[in-house]
């Protein structure tokens, strides 16, 4: 079919006539950073975190999960992330695991990669 072999996420566009391909490491060169750090992704079924999660976000540990019953400073930083870092579509009340140890790393000032 003309595919290449998939070797990890990349951003391709078109800018006047010209194919433009943008890597992690070209991202991470253009912030001056390191690739490294905990990969958000790898959390989406790990338990290790979630009690923690829970009493950290959250003012009723039984409601973990909607983002309504999140501490304020949770609830903003959620909604910040959803409209400008990390857009996605459908209701914004639920919270998937993914984005609660998002917040949570972010708290505890841990090096994240996204």
């Amino acid at each position: 079919m003309g595919l290449s072999k998939f070797s990890g996420t990349i951003i391709k566009s078109v800018l006047a006539g010209l194919e433009i391909t943008i890597t992690r490491a070209h991202l991470a060169k253009l912030l001056g950073i390191q690739d490294y750090g905990k990969r958000i992704s790898d959390y989406k079924s790990d338990i290790y975190y979630r009690q923690s999660i829970k009493k950290e976000l959250y003012n009723v540990e039984e409601t973990a999960g909607k983002s309504s019953s999140m501490k304020d400073l949770f609830i903003v930083l959620f909604k910040v992330l959803i409209s400008n870092i990390i857009p996605r579509s459908g209701g914004t009340d639920t919270i998937s695991w993914e984005h609660q140890h998002l917040l949570f790393f972010l708290k505890k000032e841990k090096k994240i990669n996204l």
